[in-house]
């Protein structure tokens, strides 16, 4: 939340107004949104990786699914 009180100008001991609140929560959705998408490429690699024998993920393919990437709409940013 600190990361969200300093994008959108509210102090983490300060009262937001509901403007900040309405702003964090849109952020919030697409950067899950983001996630999501991510998310489900992932999943789709993993089930063809699976049938090629491939079980487990390998750690670029993580590190990839949970860099953060805050700040760019879902449909400006590649999904890997």
């Amino acid at each position: 939340m600190d990361r969200l009180a300093a994008r959108f100008g509210y102090a983490k001991r300060q009262v937001a107004t509901v403007e900040q609140l309405i702003a964090s929560l849109d952020a919030l959705e697409i950067e899950r949104n983001a996630f999501l998408q991510r998310l489900a490429v992932f999943a789709r690699r993993r089930i063809t990786s699976k049938c090629r024998g491939q079980r487990r993920p390998g750690p670029a393919e993580i590190a990839a699914l949970y860099e953060p990437r805050c700040g760019m709409p879902a449909s400006k940013k590649s999904l890997w």
